[in-house]
C-alpha cells in the first residue's frame, strides 16, 4: 500500500461546542491532523495561505465570528494556491439559492446540520472516508502541462513571496526583491 500521510484539516466554525467536539475527535485519530480553528473568514484565508490544508470544514454562517462562508469561498481563489483544499460545508441554512452559490464558488460537499443523524463527528468521518481521493486530488500533479519560462517565473515568484510573507519578511523590507 502507498505511504499514507495524515489528512490536514482547517476548521472554520463559530460554535464553540462544535469546535471542541471536532477537535477532541480529530485528536483521537492517527490519520488526521487539525491545523487550526477560526471563527473569522479573513483569518481563515490567512491560515489557508500559510498552512495549505488538504481539507476545510466550513460553516457558512459565522454569526459569532467575522465574515461568512460565501465570502471565504469567493476570496479563496484570489490566493492563487497551487492546489485548492477540499471544501466540506456544514450549515443550518436551508436556502437552495445560497447552497447553489456555495457550490458555484467551489464547495465540494454540503452537510446540513438539521439532518436527523448530524453530529460533529459526521463531517470528520466523511473526510476520513474520502481521504485517499482528497490526497490524490490535492497532491501536486506530476503531469503538469509545460509552462512557458515567463509563466514558470511568475508562479515561482508568487510562491517565494508567499513563503517570505509566512516568515514575516515584509515586501517593503530592503532586500526583499534580492531575496526573491
Amino acid at each position: 500500500m502507498e505511504n499514507q500521510r495524515e489528512l490536514t484539516v482547517l476548521l472554520i466554525e463559530d460554535d464553540k461546542f462544535a469546535c471542541e467536539e471536532i477537535r477532541n475527535y480529530i485528536d483521537q485519530l492517527d490519520d488526521m491532523r487539525l491545523l487550526g480553528i477560526t471563527d473569522d473568514s479573513n483569518k481563515a484565508l490567512d491560515m489557508v495561505k500559510y498552512c495549505v490544508p488538504d481539507a476545510i470544514i466550513l460553516d457558512l454562517e459565522l454569526h459569532e465570528g467575522g465574515g461568512n462562508g460565501l465570502f471565504f469561498l469567493s476570496k479563496l481563489h484570489d490566493l492563487a494556491l497551487e492546489k485548492l483544499p477540499y471544501i466540506l460545508i456544514t450549515t443550518q441554512n436551508t436556502s437552495n439559492v445560497t447552497l447553489e452559490a456555495a457550490r458555484q464558488l467551489g464547495a465540494d460537499f454540503i452537510i446540513t446540520k438539521y439532518e436527523r443523524d448530524y453530529s460533529a463527528q459526521k463531517p470528520v468521518e466523511l473526510l476520513r472516508m474520502m481521504r485517499n481521493a482528497i490526497q490524490k486530488h490535492s497532491s501536486p500533479d506530476t503531469t503538469v502541462p509545460t509552462l512557458t519560462p515567463a509563466e514558470q517565473n511568475r508562479k515561482l515568484t508568487i510562491r517565494i513571496h508567499r513563503e517570505l510573507d509566512a516568515v514575516g519578511i515584509s515586501p517593503k523590507a530592503i532586500g526583499y526583491e534580492y531575496l526573491t
